[in-house]
């Protein structure tokens, strides 16, 4: 947990939370939960091969669960892991 770090690339900014983290750039401000931060390289994130987040977790019928990046996606089957899949 800590404060707005600010000047991430294109003029993004995060906050880290205790269950997460919330991230803002052009394309909105979306949270990424702890689950979904482990297949968003942590080395990379905005800057690695998925970009920002676009999207807020959507969960289908199947109880997929879903978030949308600028270049791809994190999938997660129920009962799965987390899968970053870019393109």
């Amino acid at each position: 947990m800590g404060g707005t770090v600010r000047g991430l690339r294109d003029g993004g900014s995060y906050q880290s939370f205790q269950r997460g983290a919330i991230y803002s750039s052009g394309a909105g401000t979306f949270a990424v939960s702890p689950e979904f931060d482990v297949a968003w390289p942590s080395s990379q994130r905005e800057n690695g091969p998925l970009g920002y987040p676009t999207s807020a977790v959507t969960r289908a019928a199947d109880g997929t669960l879903t978030q949308r990046f600028e270049r791809g996606r994190i999938r997660q089957a129920p009962g799965g892991a987390p899968v970053a899949t870019v393109g």
